[in-house]
């Protein structure tokens, strides 16, 4: 799951509106005000509240909410290239797949 998807926001945000949801969600599961929860309902509560700390972590500073964005996009191509695989392990064709950005990047070429 992605950041943006932990502040229901698309790739295409503005600061202000990754403040404002951020602002909104994170009062909404505070743990504090969700003081009703319990049990299981309560772990989820906790894990959507990190998710959205974690995200405002990443995404309030521009450098590296630049580069989460590039990163993202990286997977998403890698996405793409997934659906061609005969015949072969995932793990070994990501682990080939960024071998090859790391080369690539090393040459000075951008992927995104």
């Amino acid at each position: 799951m992605s950041h943006y998807t932990h502040l229901s926001l698309p790739t295409s945000a503005t600061a202000a509106e990754i403040k404002r949801a951020y602002e909104t969600l994170s009062a909404h599961y505070h743990p504090d005000a969700q003081s009703h929860a319990d049990g299981e309902q309560r772990e989820t509560v906790l894990r959507l509240y990190q998710g959205i700390q974690e995200a405002w972590a990443v995404l309030k500073d521009p450098a590296s909410k630049k580069i989460y964005d590039r990163n993202l996009a990286k997977q998403e191509k890698l996405r793409g290239i997934k659906w061609e695989l005969k015949g072969h392990e995932w793990r070994e064709y990501e682990a080939r797949c960024r071998l090859l950005w790391e080369v690539e990047e090393k040459k000075g070429k951008s992927w995104s």
